[in-house]
């Protein structure tokens, strides 16, 4: 089978902002959309989509006082990006960020997805992308699971909605057809991550959930989640989070617990237990 590529673009190089604190756009918008044009034009029949940026809802990925954290300014990058794609190379899907699953709602730090993503369509983004994204987090909560019941052993990660795989596709649903968008909505990042077996640093608070789930759960949950994905008949193409984060990319831990390859090279059960799931 062929493999088809979703590429993501974030953040911007230092000398296109005038603040570096943290990840954001950049200062003009115009010469991204030079940029991604150009890589429309390069790897045309060699990617098959772009998604323009990662969870821009947050600060530490969007951090630019020129451009301050809201959907209109994310809308606005995205518009200027799907014209120059579109230009070069109109067979190009473009596809939506991911939007950070989070209840907190300062305005400053964080926005709630779900409002973010109903303010983003009142901007008008469904003229200037192919699909939605959605990163449907699961925490240690299964994939069928909703609101808010915590499963045995579970014990924290479980008083919101945006905590539950099932709960984040369906609140996402809802505000797609209050719009009128009844297009697949694309999972660009979902998993499960465990500590279970891999010798990892302890966690911080943030990162505690994964203590609850076993290599076991992970390979379970995560076969079962693409299952839940067909069933549901509104979602478009799964993206796991991650084949190898754990020798990809070491200096970011978590990444590690959310691999199918642990960091002795040795693959989890969650590997194998994909490779045997039946696929279209």
């Amino acid at each position: 089978s062929q493999m088809q590529i979703l590429l993501t673009v974030s953040t911007s190089p230092t000398w296109a902002r005038a603040d570096q604190t943290e990840d954001g756009p950049p200062d003009d918008y115009a010469p991204f959309g030079i940029f991604v044009g150009q890589l429309a034009t390069r790897y045309a029949g060699k990617v098959q989509a772009i998604q323009i940026w990662n969870e821009p809802n947050l600060r530490r990925e969007w951090f630019n006082n020129n451009h301050r954290l809201s959907a209109e300014a994310y809308v606005n990058l995205l518009r200027v990006a799907h014209q120059a794609i579109k230009a070069a190379n109109p067979s190009m899907l473009v596809i939506a960020a991911g939007l950070a699953p989070t209840g907190f709602n300062d305005g400053v730090n964080a926005i709630d997805d779900r409002l973010y993503l109903e303010e983003m369509y009142r901007r008008g983004v469904i003229t200037v992308t192919d699909a939605m994204a959605a990163h449907a987090g699961g925490w240690a909560n299964p994939p069928d699971s909703t609101c808010c019941e915590a499963s045995v052993g579970v014990e924290s990660h479980f008083d919101n909605r945006t905590f539950f795989f099932r709960d984040t596709l369906d609140d996402y649903r809802i505000i797609m057809q209050a719009y009128g968008d009844v297009r697949p909505l694309w999972v660009t990042e979902f998993g499960w991550g465990t500590v279970e077996a891999a010798d990892l640093p302890a966690v911080g608070e943030s990162y505690q959930f994964v203590n609850y789930n076993s290599l076991n759960e992970q390979a379970l949950y995560s076969v079962r989640a693409f299952q839940l994905g067909q069933e549901l008949g509104f979602i478009g193409p799964m993206f796991l989070n991650n084949v190898n984060g754990c020798i990809s990319d070491a200096t970011r831990i978590e990444n590690c617990y959310y691999s199918l390859i642990g960091p002795d090279g040795v693959e989890r059960p969650a590997y194998s237990a994909l490779q045997v799931m039946p696929k279209d």
